[in-house]
């Protein structure tokens, strides 16, 4: 250990302001700090309490990204925040996507399908099997089978043959 004005060298011989360790520290007790705390490693740990963890490589200019534990601001759960923007909120009984109903595509991938379920941003409309949506419709690429009864408010349009079994 080697003292000099206002810094404690541990295990080595460089000076800077504070304390220089090389090699483990162990702490049997809490740790405070009133500062930010650094690491250019890894850091592990059985548990971290923390409100927010930040991802301070994001441009601000886009808005910060980060993930809210919950608790604060009446939140029930975690959420994410991606350019500032809310994009998934977890509460007790749901699950939320672009809670802040910003102009936000929502995407689900299968093993065989890019788009299994597709949501545009923009107007709502919904996508099954395509993100190729028009406005104020629900697209489905494929077959469509209705167990039960179905219903259609407004015009039906079909491009090819209807058959039934039953009354049309």
């Amino acid at each position: 250990t080697v003292v000099n004005n206002n810094a404690i060298s541990i295990g080595n011989t460089s000076f800077t302001d504070g304390i220089v360790v090389t090699g483990s520290v162990n702490f049997d007790s809490n740790i405070t700090a009133s500062g930010n705390i650094s690491a250019s490693g890894y850091i592990s740990a059985s548990d971290i309490i923390t409100q927010h963890i930040w991802n301070q490589d994001i441009d601000s200019a886009y808005g910060s990204t980060y993930i809210d534990m919950g608790g604060s601001s009446g939140t029930q759960g975690p959420k994410i925040i991606a350019h500032g923007r809310e994009q998934l909120d977890m509460g007790f009984s749901w699950i939320r996507f672009n809670d802040g109903s910003t102009n936000t595509y929502f995407q689900v991938k299968s093993n065989y399908e890019d788009y299994a379920l597709f949501s545009s941003g923009q107007g709502g409309n919904i996508g099954i099997h395509t993100n190729q949506v028009g406005n104020n419709t629900a697209t489905i690429h494929g077959n469509l089978v209705i167990s039960g009864s179905g219903r259609a408010s407004g015009s039906v349009t079909a491009s090819g043959e209807i058959s039934a079994s039953g009354f049309v």
